[in-house]
């Protein structure tokens, strides 16, 4: 009887906080799910990794990053660890027909390692920690020099020639392009179509936008246009091992932003 009085105070905190995790988990999905929210990282990997440290978040590093959108399906604690189920669309637009839209949507998943943080005093700031208010939140923060072509126009019209934006320094600057000679590809890597989209018969275009450094080596990438399917992953990891000549701003390397495009076909 001593031992059973002594438990259950125990018992009692315990269940206590079960219920307080289940209840912050039930008010956070009632006020994300199926909404269109924007990702503060720009991630566009299938899992998306962050921890909380020293009362904030920090996201672990992307491979890809895209302007897309994150829809959230489902939200659960679990083991210390928060995780949102949903899915991820790229934002593109179409200038002639002046309209923006999502594209390539596909599942993606948001894990939070609470690192024995209380989840009563985590989960309430997720939604401000992960994600930006609106959509133009989301344009206005885009990284340099990204802003200058996201979101992807598939219509193709022609634009204004711009000046070219260069890497000197750690600094991204913007130059007359008649003064910048574009990297050139010495290497490339082959990309491998994806068993998913091969049988279902899928085969189309990947747009990246990537940063070639001073050193003519891959250091960001970022999709344009998806066609879903795992074939972003695919494309990304053949542009990544990609060996450039770098540019050359008069007779000095710099490092500058192309668009590529990998094209899929099913045989």
């Amino acid at each position: 009887m001593p031992r059973f009085v002594k438990l259950l105070p125990f018992l009692l905190l315990l269940a206590k906080f079960s219920y307080a995790q289940t209840d912050d988990v039930r008010v956070l999905q009632d006020a994300l799910k199926d909404k269109q929210l924007w990702l503060r990282n720009y991630s566009a990997d299938r899992t998306a990794r962050y921890e909380w440290a020293n009362g904030t978040l920090v996201d672990k590093p992307s491979r890809l990053h895209a302007l897309s959108t994150f829809i959230p399906r489902s939200i659960k604690y679990e083991h210390d660890k928060l995780i949102l189920e949903g899915e991820r669309a790229t934002l593109v637009r179409d200038i002639k027909q002046n309209k923006v839209f999502l594209a390539g949507r596909v599942p993606m998943t948001l894990e939070v390692e609470l690192q024995n943080a209380p989840p009563d005093l985590v989960i309430p700031q997720i939604q401000e920690k992960l994600f930006f208010p609106n959509s133009n939140a989301a344009e206005t923060n885009l990284p340099k020099p990204y802003a200058n072509v996201l979101p992807f126009d598939v219509s193709r019209v022609p634009v204004p020639k711009r000046p070219t934006p260069i890497l000197i320094n750690g600094q991204w600057s913007d130059v007359e392009s008649s003064k910048v000679t574009l990297p050139w590809l010495i290497s490339s890597a082959e990309p491998h179509i994806t068993d998913e989209a091969s049988h279902a018969g899928v085969h189309g275009t990947v747009r990246l936008v990537v940063v070639v450094s001073d050193k003519g080596k891959v250091d960001g990438t970022w999709l344009a246009m998806p066609v879903g399917y795992g074939l972003e992953e695919r494309a990304a990891d053949a542009v990544r091992q990609y060996v450039f000549r770098p540019a050359l701003y008069g007779n000095k390397s710099v490092g500058t932003m192309l668009q590529i495009e990998i094209n899929f076909e099913v045989n």
